[in-house]
């Protein structure tokens, strides 16, 4: 078989996939707006309606388009019953779950769909964590990570303060020396670094195509270096809450600035690392 004609029968399949999942959209949009006592799809019918109309154009447009390879990255057949059971399951818990976790099962669904048709596989981990992070979780993160992180980073940092003479102890989110207590606040738990820091590394790992496995990789990774960077910036700011050295006011910020960019680096770093021995292949 010709690569011409492998792709023309790659779009002819994915075409029909989206216009018969749209379709179904459709179906169920017009069903349930022709059925006002059921509420499956209540205030949400709009973006149901909006997403089956965005798909049929897609699906028309490449279909009046031959020529241009929409979906051709990796040339595989993927069944779209992923993201249409995620769907699914998003209309039948809408009035059971808060606003995070709909939201969640829509964005997976958004993913697996764009995973399935554009790159050929049931789930890209670029792909959907880059849509599960874009929404509105810090208030989350904060309030579910803030503090084990804040403990993380005392604890580390305690033991790089005991390396270099100075006998502080963690109790919390604390560090106590000589009469002295230094508290490591909510604002530097780490959580925008952390945030920060998966954006990156998915992002990165989608510009450089890395494989799902390394993909998880630099993002546990990725969590690492945040943990060890803000274990270093909160010892360095024991020396000036302490009294041990006297600095401007500006240090802490330098500090915070400092250890960000150690942490951007070491990212793209392992990024880089992590991306050669499969370009070598």
């Amino acid at each position: 078989m010709s690569p011409n004609l492998s792709s023309a029968n790659l779009s002819s399949r994915n075409n029909r996939s989206v216009s018969l999942w749209s379709r179904n959209l459709s179906s169920v949009s017009l069903w349930s707006r022709n059925n006002p006592s059921v509420s499956l799809w209540s205030r949400n019918l709009s973006s149901i309606r909006l997403w089956s109309r965005n798909l049929s154009s897609v699906s028309l447009w490449s279909r009046n388009n031959p020529s241009v390879s929409l979906w051709s990255p990796n040339p595989s057949s993927v069944s779209l019953w992923m993201p249409a059971l995620l769907l699914v399951t998003y209309a039948a818990s809408y009035h059971h779950l808060s606003a995070l976790p709909r939201a969640m099962l829509a964005m997976a669904a958004l993913g697996t769909a764009v995973s399935a048709l554009w790159y050929g596989k049931r789930f890209d981990v670029a792909l959907c964590g880059l849509l599960l992070i874009c929404l509105p979780v810090m208030a989350s993160l904060n309030f579910y990570l803030g503090y084990p992180l804040r403990v993380a980073a005392g604890t580390l940092a305690e033991a790089l303060l005991q390396m270099n003479g100075i006998a502080a102890i963690r109790e919390g989110a604390q560090l106590q020396w000589n009469g002295q207590i230094v508290a490591i606040d909510a604002p530097c738990s780490g959580v925008k670094m952390l945030w920060t820091r998966a954006y990156l590394s998915l992002s990165l790992a989608a510009m450089m195509r890395l494989s799902d496995l390394r993909a998880l990789a630099l993002l546990a990774s990725s969590a690492a270096v945040v943990i060890l960077a803000n274990a270093f910036r909160a010892a360095s700011l024991f020396y000036v809450e302490a009294g041990l050295i006297q600095a401007p006011d500006q240090f802490h910020d330098a500090i915070g600035l400092v250890m960000f960019a150690f942490a951007a680096t070491t990212v793209f770093v392992l990024a880089r690392k992590l991306a050669e021995p499969e370009h070598a292949h």
